[in-house]
């Protein structure tokens, strides 16, 4: 599971200073699904060659389109890859 962080969180958990993890243990608590988003996203996230903020970006359904899949993410700061 990928850790979560909010932007508080980030200056502590990237500081390569920081080699005791108890230092940023406070990081890793669950993050609160209610400020998660869910919505639609390319499948263009299933190949690991595409690494750009399109993997993230929302897409409209059509109702034919089984090609569709689903990505919980923090607004859009979350950028996804996947496997072709």
């Amino acid at each position: 599971m990928p850790a979560i962080l909010t932007t508080e969180d980030y200056d502590p958990w990237l500081d390569p200073g920081v080699t005791d993890p108890a230092c940023v243990a406070d990081c890793l608590k669950p993050f609160d699904a209610r400020l998660m988003k869910k919505y639609p996203i390319s499948t263009q996230v299933n190949c690991v060659e595409n690494d750009d903020q399109e993997c993230a970006r929302e897409v409209q359904i059509a109702s034919n389109a089984p090609n569709i899949v689903l990505s919980a993410t923090l607004s859009s700061a979350v950028r996804a890859a996947g496997f072709c």
